[in-house]
């Protein structure tokens, strides 16, 4: 046998290996990273039923009554208050009433509609919320642990995961400390800014830690920054993945413009008279705000709560539990939720939203069953205004002191 072929056998099986593990490890490079925190499919329901009309204990005459009397309630808003925006009512899992008002994008002249995508501001925190008390339900952390465990560069070691979600760090809000730091606006604040900021500056909390309620955004920018150490992702791609994609909220986003300063299309302009509002400095914190959703989108985020698909009962009861009891009255405020608790134990758990003139209000009659979505792209007090709406629901006039601001 010629001495170059036995050289050739001899390396035959080493190049065959070569080439099979070379193979091999192209084809795994290939694939798509698994991420369990949203390759788990752990929905506990059916969500292609969310939108569906399912519910038959209304009667017909009832729903047309409901309709005519929002659309009445609706028409005079619209006229009256020059009401730009979309609004969805539901009893009991059936669409009673569902409307777009006014203009989109005055640059395009394109109207709102089911599509219209509207900044929900301070309603995005129901989102923040819950995406930690998924991780605290799967174990990947504990509320009760300290925001130090994930963040160790946080400045304030007694503050825990749980006291951001009731707005009770003491924290200060990022839009006042971090102002004259971000005097150019070409450069957002971020959420990393904002912890950046809280340590350089030394920033001293305004109360000690869970001694008191202070609504403060800051809570919740910090939360995000929690969810990212947690997950390793980006928050907006963890709020997609685990929400809006397996909701079907097809038209829910985070939006970052820090990232990307063009708003995509779908989206809604906030406008000052005739003029859209420019990008501020603080634009760029996620978690607090910076969600875009519609109402049908919202009123999916709704019937997921309702039916229990995205987290335990136990999780909503958490969520849903009255926990700044220092000042007397039925106003209060959970786990992401203002709530409002009456003394016949009738509960109500809300969010308004506001910022830069967006307006938006998500109100869940826990026992009723009424859902009230109100959605606006140009700043419009009557968007809180749920006593009317209420009223006209239970068929009769009410006091039940809802928030109006």
């Amino acid at each position: 046998m010629p001495k170059r072929l036995k050289k050739a056998l001899f390396y035959s099986p080493f190049l065959c290996f070569l080439s099979f593990f070379l193979i091999c490890t192209s084809c795994a490079k290939s694939k798509k990273p698994v991420n369990a925190f949203c390759d788990d499919t752990s929905f506990r329901g059916d969500t292609t039923l969310f939108y569906a009309d399912t519910t038959t204990d209304n009667k017909a005459n009832d729903a047309k009554n409901y309709a005519k009397n929002l659309q009445s309630l609706f028409d005079l808003r619209y006229k009256n208050t020059n009401f730009n925006g979309a609004a969805l009512i539901a009893v009991k899992g059936k669409i009673v009433y569902e409307n777009y008002f006014g203009i989109a994008n005055r640059a395009t002249n394109d109207t709102i509609t089911a599509h219209s995508a509207f900044h929900i501001a301070s309603v995005s925190k129901t989102f923040t919320a819950l995406a930690v008390l998924w991780l605290h339900e799967h174990k990947k952390m504990n509320i009760n642990d300290l925001v130090i465990k994930y963040l160790p560069n946080f400045p304030y070691p007694d503050l825990t995961i749980a006291m951001l979600l009731k707005h009770r760090s003491g924290l200060s809000n990022y839009s006042y400390f971090a102002e004259k730091a971000y005097q150019d606006t070409t450069v957002l604040l971020t959420n990393t800014g904002v912890l950046h900021e809280l340590i350089r500056q030394k920033i001293p909390l305004q109360v000690a830690p869970d001694t008191h309620f202070q609504y403060c955004n800051t809570n919740f920018a910090v939360l995000a920054l929690v969810i990212e150490a947690v997950t390793k992702m980006p928050y907006s791609e963890f709020i997609s993945c685990r929400f809006f994609e397996p909701l079907g909220m097809k038209h829910s986003f985070v939006y970052e413009p820090a990232k990307e300063p063009t708003l995509p299309k779908e989206a809604t302009r906030s406008y000052i008279g005739t003029r859209e509002n420019p990008l501020e400095f603080d634009d760029g914190v996620v978690g607090d705000k910076n969600i875009y959703s519609t109402v049908q989108d919202l009123y999916r985020w709704d019937r997921a709560l309702k039916t229990r698909v995205i987290v335990s009962d136990s999780m909503l009861q958490l969520a849903y539990t009255a926990y700044s009891n220092e000042r007397a009255g039925f106003k209060n405020y959970g786990l992401g939720w203002r709530l409002l608790v009456y003394p016949n134990a009738q509960k109500i758990v809300y969010h308004n939203g506001w910022w830069h003139g967006n307006t938006a209000s998500l109100y869940r009659f826990l026992d009723a069953d009424f859902t009230c979505i109100v959605l606006a792209n140009r700043y419009n007090r009557t968007v809180y205004q749920m006593q009317p709406i209420y009223d006209i629901l239970i068929g009769q006039p009410s006091n039940m002191g809802f928030e109006e601001e």
